[in-house]
């Protein structure tokens, strides 16, 4: 039926819109989405933060006021989302996910740390919390501040 077709096609759309998610903000994403995006050769402004991290907090603060001024995406991943794995001889908690992302960024020695990177390869990058101004001017001498009209 023509319901049917419809239903179906924007289904399909919607799919797609996932794939390909072109919204601006700051997006919270997983460690696999990360990945995807940097083997994609997509340009990203990648976040690593933790759950119980303050710095991470007050930079939040921080870069929801430039997602409100400026019309860019931020990508935040928090490297402890999953679900660990302990290992039961050591009871040491892994993230594996999150593991896999560090073979493409390196490892997190704070957090937040902050990546810029363009067509897959990072640019830039810092760890802790920084000001309004100096993230402003940092996403800007790494190029992902949209030119004024």
């Amino acid at each position: 039926s023509v319901m049917k077709k419809i239903f179906a096609i924007l289904l399909c759309m919607s799919v797609l819109a996932g794939c390909f998610p072109s919204k601006t903000g700051v997006v919270h994403s997983s460690a696999e989405d990360a990945i995807s995006a940097l083997e994609s050769k997509d340009d990203i402004i990648l976040v690593v933060g933790k759950g119980d991290c303050s710095a991470c907090e007050e930079f939040n603060g921080v870069m929801e006021e430039i997602v409100k001024n400026y019309d860019i995406r931020i990508t935040e991943v928090y490297m402890d989302d999953e679900d660990p794995v302990i290992d039961d001889s050591t009871k040491r908690k892994t993230y594996p996910e999150y593991e896999k992302l560090e073979q493409y960024i390196g490892v997190v020695a704070g957090t937040p740390t902050v990546y810029f990177i363009k067509e897959g390869v990072i640019k830039g990058m810092f760890t802790g919390a920084v000001s309004y101004d100096t993230f402003r001017d940092k996403i800007d001498k790494y190029g992902f501040l949209p030119k004024a009209e």
